[in-house]
């Protein structure tokens, strides 16, 4: 949804878990309906929906952390995401920064040992 609140450059994603059984135009209505009650967004217009059905991975072993280390599958792939930990945004946050880490440890290694 594009809202007029701060400019005409925004772009809000709203993600619906439960859409009541509304459908079309009624579902469209309740979102916008909602967006004001809860956020003040009294202006916006709907671009695009978007419908995931079971969106959760199936994870066999859950965790919470990992070491940056442990997400790398090859000398220039590493792996990130919520698959890499459990089904959620934190966990996807949390293995990129791994990833991230990991990528930088081995720039710094690497630079070192050229010294």
């Amino acid at each position: 949804m594009e809202t007029n609140t701060t400019g005409d450059k925004e772009l809000l994603s709203v993600t619906v878990v439960d859409n009541q059984n509304l459908t079309g135009e009624d579902f469209i209505e309740r979102v916008k309906r909602e967006l004001k009650e809860h956020c003040g967004i009294d202006s916006c217009s709907f671009i695009k929906q978007y419908s995931i059905p079971m969106a959760l991975p199936k994870l066999v072993n859950l965790q919470y952390d990992m070491l940056p280390s442990e997400t790398r599958l090859t000398t220039n792939i590493f792996l990130a995401g919520d698959t890499q930990l459990n089904g959620s945004l934190n966990a996807a946050m949390i293995s990129g920064e791994r990833a991230a880490l990991s990528i930088l440890e081995i720039a710094s290694n690497t630079i070192s040992s050229k010294k």
